[in-house]
């Protein structure tokens, strides 16, 4: 890994076994060779959050110093150490969503480092280096050749990879209502062109394999079969089977106002552990947008949706047009923000009724800079919103469409 560059991508699954167990490795390759590209694997729970986990995290020297993400009894609309230890002497600082000294909250904040490292470069300059937490994916699969209910444990450090993994999987648990343990499926690492904005805005594409998840074919076929023939039973009307599946996504297909708007983390090389810890294990999947009401705040911030989507109109009014290089950095710390592209559309479909920033007026793409304040992080090749306020406000923007288009509940009047 050279300085400040992406990490080695790799093109297969790297599977290590318990070396008192070289059985399971002789058995595992006969079937798939060293360097796997693909799997056949099954989910040994149904409950999605045993199942799948994303945390925050940070290392230094192959241990733990940071742990994040939501914290139950606190805000849910941030995020807060679940474990924080001192990288030099190893004082743990923050559990469980508490500073240990004060009793206070402890906040996580994306825009700050866990710590800096200090480097020598190739031209022999002592550069010191920002150390951030980075989302970190795990999946308990069970390979179906193997023969054995212990399971392994899938490990990725890629956002892209989280956000992928995150709405694949959520697809495919709706689908089979929430009882997805033994249903067959390929686990597959695939090359995707990505187009992520350099530290100066400029595009670049960068191949990355990514990991991808589908129902094995056989069983999606049987699972429409036996769709449609519950549609054929009911009388009041015809299920359409065929969307229901195509709601899996079997890959990343590119949407068409996408080319300017996509961005990947660098990421380091990503591989398999057999029976983890359970330390390792998280209790949280995805972060749950919080449930509020418009209101005013008398200027005070966060601010409310409404008001938050008033400030920008009327500080787009007074801004000139967003660049080309704006555009890219607020496209790429929204989806950070939200950790999904879908999510990100929902924002400017609530902000301004379309989807796509191509679409909307550059000057309110400026007021949206303006409020995020991207910072580029080299390390991980990724813009980040600085505003400490932002990404709550994004969070409580989103939660109001959600909750206009009826996807989740609005809250009691009596509730505070």
């Amino acid at each position: 890994k050279g300085e400040k560059s992406p990490g080695r991508d790799l093109t297969y699954f790297r599977v290590e076994f318990d070396a008192s167990r070289p059985d399971l490795k002789e058995k595992f390759e006969s079937y798939y060779g060293p360097q796997p590209r693909r799997l056949n694997v099954v989910f040994p729970f149904n409950d999605f959050d045993r199942q799948v986990s994303i945390w925050y995290e940070a290392y230094n020297k192959g241990r733990m110093v940071a742990r994040a993400g939501t914290v139950a009894g606190l805000d849910p609309a941030r995020n807060y150490y679940l474990f924080k230890a001192d990288p030099r002497t190893g004082e743990v600082l923050a559990k469980e969503g508490y500073w240990l000294a004060s009793g206070e909250p402890a906040e996580y904040d994306k825009s700050t480092p866990e710590y800096t490292m200090t480097y020598t470069g190739k031209d022999g300059k002592t550069r010191q280096l920002p150390v951030y937490c980075k989302p970190i994916t795990r999946v308990k699969l069970v390979i179906r050749e193997l023969r054995e209910l212990a399971y392994v444990l899938l490990r990725s450090s890629s956002i892209y990879d989280a956000i992928n993994i995150s709405e694949q999987l959520l697809a495919l648990w709706e689908l089979t209502g929430h009882r997805w343990a033994g249903v067959p499926l390929i686990v597959e690492r695939k090359p995707v062109q990505i187009m992520c904005p350099d530290e100066n805005g400029n595009r670049t594409y960068r191949e990355k394999w990514l990991v991808q998840f589908q129902a094995d074919p056989l069983w999606s076929e049987q699972k429409l079969l036996g769709m449609n023939a519950e549609a054929l039973r009911l009388a009041s009307g015809v299920v359409d089977a065929s969307r229901a599946i195509a709601a899996l996504p079997t890959g990343i297909q590119a949407d068409e106002d996408d080319e300017d708007e996509d961005y990947i983390e660098a990421e380091e090389p990503d591989g398999w552990e057999v029976n983890a810890p359970e330390v390792e294990e998280a209790d949280e999947v995805i972060e749950p947008q919080p449930v509020v009401v418009s209101g005013k705040t008398n200027g005070a911030r966060p601010y409310p949706p409404e008001q938050l989507k008033s400030h920008l109109f009327e500080a787009a009014e007074k801004l000139p047009e967003a660049s080309a290089k704006m555009i890219s950095e607020v496209a790429a710390s929204l989806e950070y923000v939200y950790m999904s592209k879908v999510k990100r559309k929902m924002f400017l479909n609530w902000l301004c009724g379309k989807e796509s920033l191509r679409e909307i007026d550059k000057r309110l793409t400026a007021a949206l800079h303006r409020w995020l304040k991207p910072m580029y992080q080299p390390e991980n090749a990724v813009y980040v919103p600085t505003d400490k306020f932002a990404f709550e406000e994004a969070n409580l923007a989103l939660n109001e469409y959600l909750m206009q288009i009826g996807q989740i509940e609005l809250p009691m009047e009596n509730e505070q």
